[in-house]
C-alpha cells in the first residue's frame, strides 16, 4: 500500500495477492514500448514479460552469462555479460539467436548528446570516486556504458569479479551533466552524485539516510528506492510517502504507457524459492503514483501476474 506522510494522516490502501520471484531474476529494464525486459542469471536467460499472459517469454537462451541490460535508442538491447574479459554484445530482440555483436571497450571521452548507463547501487561509496577508463558505445551511437580497468580486464577479488557494472542490481539511464541517484548498499544510505561529461561519477551528496538495492527517477524527478519498503523522496531530499509491498524489493523499473508506471521487482518468501526457476511465473507489483503540486500522494494500483 502507499503511504501518504503528512503531519495529520497517512492514507492506507491495501495490497492483495502479492507474490515473489526469484531471487536470481534481475536487471529490470524498458524497451522503448515500456515493455518490461529481465535476465534470469542462474539459467542465463534473457525475459520478456507478458502481460497478457502473465508469464514470461524467452528473448534469448544462449549461455553468455548475461548480468545487466539496457536498451539503446533504436531498440537493441546492451548485455553486460560475466563472461570472459569485459564482455559487452547486443541483439535486436526478435532477431535470429545466433545473431548479436561483441561491442569493443573504447577510450572514455566526452558524449555530447548521448545518455550514460550507470550503476543503480554500489557497495560502498567510495567506489564512485574510481576513474571511469572505458566506454562501451551502442550501434546506433545513441548510449554507452561506462566501465573501469576492473571490469575490462576481468579483475577478480576474493575469486569473484568486482566490477560495479556486474554487482549491480540494473543499470539507470542519465544524461552527462545531470544529477543521478545512487544507494550504497554496505552503509544503507543513499546519494546524489554528479556525472560527468565521461559518464564518470564526479560530486557526491548524501541525499538520505536510506538505502537498498535500487532507485529510480519518475518524470517529475521524483525518487524511489527500494529499501525495506519502497521510499518516495522529492528531489530535494524530502520523504513524501512510502509504497507497502509483502515482501522486500530489490528492483525498480518506469514503464508502461510514456513510462509512467513503477514495476518493483520483490525478494522471494521463503529460501526454496532459490531452487526454482520463477522467471516463466515473473510476479511482481505494478504502481501508477501521481504528484500533485500540493505534494500529496494520490496513486492508482493494478496488480499483473498475481497468482494469488
Amino acid at each position: 500500500m502507499l503511504k501518504a506522510m503528512n503531519r495529520s494522516e497517512k492514507a492506507q490502501h491495501s495490497v492483495k495477492h502479492a507474490v515473489a520471484i526469484d531471487p536470481l531474476i534481475m536487471s529490470p529494464t524498458m524497451d522503448l514500448a515500456g515493455q518490461l525486459y529481465f535476465v534470469d542469471a542462474h539459467w542465463q536467460r534473457i525475459y520478456r514479460w507478458s502481460p497478457q499472459n502473465a508469464e514470461g517469454v524467452v528473448v534469448r537462451d544462449n549461455p553468455l552469462d548475461p548480468i545487466n541490460l539496457a536498451f539503446d535508442r533504436a531498440g537493441d538491447l546492451l548485455v553486460v555479460s560475466y563472461q570472459g574479459n569485459g564482455t559487452v554484445y547486443t541483439f535486436r530482440p526478435g532477431s535470429p539467436e545466433m545473431e548479436m555483436t561483441l561491442l569493443k571497450p573504447q577510450t572514455a571521452q566526452p558524449r555530447p548528446g548521448m545518455k550514460a548507463f550507470l550503476p543503480v547501487d554500489v557497495w560502498a561509496s567510495p567506489h564512485l570516486s574510481v576513474k571511469t577508463a572505458w566506454q562501451y558505445v551502442s550501434p546506433d551511437g545513441g548510449v554507452f556504458i561506462p566501465a573501469r580497468d576492473a571490469f575490462v580486464k576481468g579483475e577478480l577479488r576474493w575469486g569473484t569479479k568486482p566490477a560495479n557494472v556486474l554487482h549491480a542490481f540494473g543499470l539507470e539511464s542519465t544524461v552527462p551533466g545531470y544529477p543521478v541517484y545512487i544507494t550504497d548498499v554496505s552503509d544503507q544510505r543513499a546519494y546524489k552524485v554528479d556525472v560527468q561529461s565521461d559518464g564518470a561519477f564526479g560530486a557526491e551528496t548524501l541525499f538520505a539516510e536510506d538505502g537498498g538495492q535500487a532507485v529510480a527517477q519518475d518524470l517529475n524527478g521524483n525518487v524511489y528506492l527500494a529499501a525495506e519498503q519502497v521510499l518516495v523522496y522529492s528531489p530535494d531530499g524530502k520523504l513524501l510517502g512510502r509504497i507497502d509491498v509483502p515482501e522486500r524489493p530489490i528492483d525498480l523499473v518506469f514503464g508502461g504507457a510514456g513510462h509512467r508506471t513503477l514495476d518493483i521487482l520483490l525478494m522471494p518468501r521463503s529460501m526454496r524459492f532459490r531452487r526454482r526457476c520463477l522467471a516463466s511465473k515473473l510476479d511482481y507489483l505494478r504502481v501508477s503514483p501521481y504528484y500533485s503540486c500540493s505534494g500529496a500522494v494520490t496513486r492508482a494500483l493494478t496488480k499483473e501476474g498475481m497468482n494469488g
